[in-house]
């Protein structure tokens, strides 16, 4: 019987602790994003952002929110983007979707990404870049300034390539209360197990 309920606890602690570590890697991730175009020639460009998933990557979402500086007129959606920036623009990762942004040089645009992923089967990555107005050549670098690639198991990469961007992980979100009780049983049913040896 002693045997018997030593594996019980056991086992409730692993499942304990193996549902606690779920519910921490699907935490959403967020990133801040600076750009400044004001060394830039006066002038109009695109802003294009995209968000891809790659074969069997699974199903992830990007949303764009507090996004501020520059903008001209109303957001390009296209594909499976849906809202706008002047609210949110949620992103699909998987198929063709992008949201593409007028913006008037001489300002700094920051705004918010937050990456959610409900299965990560494959690469995933997220992509900024500035385009001309007829959208065949690109302002600032010959072509993404920065991007963001999500990998199963890898967190996010993140690459720039010109100056004028910095982009940097938001601080980790508040675990909710069920996390935290799910740590709080973990460690009672360690310290019960630990009692039990000594005595």
């Amino acid at each position: 019987m002693k045997n018997f309920t030593s594996l019980f606890a056991r086992l409730a602690l692993a499942l304990t602790l193996a549902t606690g570590t779920g519910a921490a890697i699907a935490v959403p991730t967020s990133y801040h994003f600076t750009i400044d175009t004001t060394t830039f020639a006066a002038g109009d460009g695109y802003l294009d952002l995209s968000f891809l998933g790659y074969e069997g990557a699974g199903a992830a979402t990007a949303v764009i929110s507090n996004f501020t500086g520059g903008a001209a007129e109303a957001s390009i959606i296209d594909g499976t983007a849906s809202g706008d920036l002047a609210t949110s623009v949620t992103l699909i990762g998987s198929g063709y979707n992008y949201v593409d942004q007028l913006i008037h040089f001489g300002s700094v645009i920051n705004f918010d990404v937050l990456f959610d992923f409900a299965a990560m089967g494959g690469d995933t990555g997220f992509a900024a870049q500035f385009y001309n107005l007829d959208f065949n050549q690109y302002i600032g670098v010959d072509g993404p300034f920065a991007t963001i690639l999500f990998s199963p198991g890898i967190a996010g990469t993140i690459t720039t390539n010109a100056g004028f961007v910095a982009v940097t992980e938001n601080a980790a979100a508040v675990p909710e209360p069920g996390q935290w009780l799910l740590m709080l049983t973990g460690l009672l049913l360690l310290g019960a197990m630990a009692r039990r040896r000594t005595m």
